[in-house]
């Protein structure tokens, strides 16, 4: 009888597939002084020696200059440099520049429709059903009743208290079965309380 011996290997692969998430061979810099230090088509104007040793040792092949909206924006620059060249390097030699008042790289952004709630991170239950990505498919919606089947609901609780529904074919206290449905006032909060607006 012949016996067969399966050998597992386990090989970290997560960090093959990684991509970065941020826009290769770019950095983005603020100069402390922009009145006196410029950048023109990857070239330094005015640069102390710090900065244009960095940049002699990692060349610029391009650079513009980022809008100017106000005082705290002043003197921005998108800066190319050439493919092969770590730009996680060079934001760190360009950051001890005393020319230099900001770097970093051109990070990508990604748009999600996650709540900001701050006590989403202890809400296990809705991360275990993956409830971000339902809310990057459909957004709130005021329109859309949602019922709660359970022995009680905290109506006055600060995340639904603005949220609940209220039948508006009942006049609150005044007695009267306002909507036909045979429910007076005092059983009125019982059925009212039945739906969450998602808004």
């Amino acid at each position: 009888m012949q016996r067969f011996y399966l050998l597992l290997v386990i090989v970290p692969v997560a960090g093959i597939f990684a991509q970065n998430n941020y826009e290769p061979g770019v950095i983005l810099l603020q100069v402390r002084e922009p009145e006196v230090v410029r950048f023109n088509n990857g070239q330094v104007i005015n640069g102390g020696p710090q900065l244009q040793a960095v940049l002699q040792q990692y060349p610029a092949i391009g650079s513009r200059k980022l809008s100017h909206v106000n005082s705290e924006t002043d003197g921005c620059y998108r800066i190319e440099f050439p493919a092969g060249l770590s730009v996680e390097t060079i934001r760190a030699a360009l950051s001890i520049c005393p020319d230099v008042a900001h770097v970093t790289l051109n990070y990508y952004g990604t748009i999600a429709g996650t709540p900001n709630d701050p006590l989403w991170t202890d809400q296990w239950a809705l991360q275990k059903i993956q409830m971000p990505k339902a809310w990057d498919i459909t957004k709130p919606n005021n329109a859309i009743l949602v019922g709660v089947m359970d022995t009680g609901l905290d109506y006055t609780h600060v995340d639904l208290a603005d949220n609940i529904w209220t039948n508006p074919n009942e006049i609150a206290g005044n007695g009267i079965d306002d909507d036909g449905k045979k429910y007076l006032d005092f059983q009125k909060q019982t059925e009212n309380i039945v739906a969450i607006s998602l808004g």
